[in-house]
């Protein structure tokens, strides 16, 4: 919610976001847009939950630009945030209607990841970034972190070799 109470959330039925050439050529060919493809398939047909696309063409810039949106999901090889942050998704909303206007996943370029298999057997050292897309996808669709269940999709934390968060 808002810090006056309004529920934060999209006003529209589909959401667009577009790649970031640096995130789009980052995985072996085809997995950037898997893993993100995951993500957004863990929440879609939920109700009142806008139908998520990846829209083609490059975004604008990170942020949000007045008059129109320009979601982006971005790679970020100089990490800006604490180390330990695998994404950070960046949403503008107005604060008196709670009405999503702009998100932006961040995801951390310097973290191990990769497109793990399913089912996951063994340990990876990796971190599964389609369970960590579908976190910040929540993030996107106007959610905060979850303290109550460290199964849940939305715990604050990922540990490496976990693909379970990929589902709500």
């Amino acid at each position: 919610t808002t810090e006056l109470g309004k529920q934060i959330r999209w006003s529209v039925d589909s959401v667009s976001l577009q790649m970031d050439s640096e995130y789009e050529g980052w995985l072996s060919p085809g997995d950037s847009f898997a893993a993100i493809e995951m993500g957004f398939e863990a929440w879609r047909g939920l109700p009142r939950v806008p139908d998520l696309v990846i829209r083609p063409g490059h975004p604008a810039t990170l942020g949000h630009h007045d008059g129109h949106p320009t979601n982006g999901i971005y790679l970020l090889r100089d990490w800006p945030y604490e180390k330990e942050k695998l994404a950070v998704t960046i949403v503008t909303y107005e604060m008196d209607t709670g009405r999503l206007l702009d998100a932006d996943i961040v995801v951390n370029g310097q973290a191990r990841f990769s497109l793990l298999p399913e089912p996951m057997i063994g340990t990876s050292n990796d971190y599964d970034l389609a369970a960590v897309l579908a976190h910040e996808t929540g993030h996107v669709l106007g959610l905060g972190e979850s303290q109550a269940d460290p199964s849940a999709t939305m715990w604050p934390y990922a540990r490496p070799g976990e693909i379970t968060k990929r589902s709500l």
